[in-house]
């Protein structure tokens, strides 16, 4: 069964975006354990908040990099 190059390009921007997203959530949960706090000391919304801050840093630092050590730091094997 073929993949063709759209389906490909989506698998690789949805598996960034997951990683991205994980790499946020431990981020915040670390934050979180240095204040001496619980996750269920906040509401969801505040957590969403905490999580999305972390994504939007990330972002940024990903995207100074070169494609090459963003995929490295991802954990994408060179295609």
């Amino acid at each position: 069964m073929k993949i063709n190059i759209s389906q490909k390009k989506y698998n690789v921007i949805e598996s960034a975006r997951y990683m991205i997203r994980e790499r946020a959530i431990n981020k915040a949960r670390a934050k979180i354990a240095l204040a001496n706090k619980q996750p269920e000391d906040f509401s969801l919304e505040d957590l969403e908040a905490i999580v999305k801050g972390e994504e939007d840093e990330l972002k940024q630092k990903l995207a100074s990099m070169p494609l090459y050590a963003l995929l490295a730091v991802l954990g994408f094997a060179i295609l």
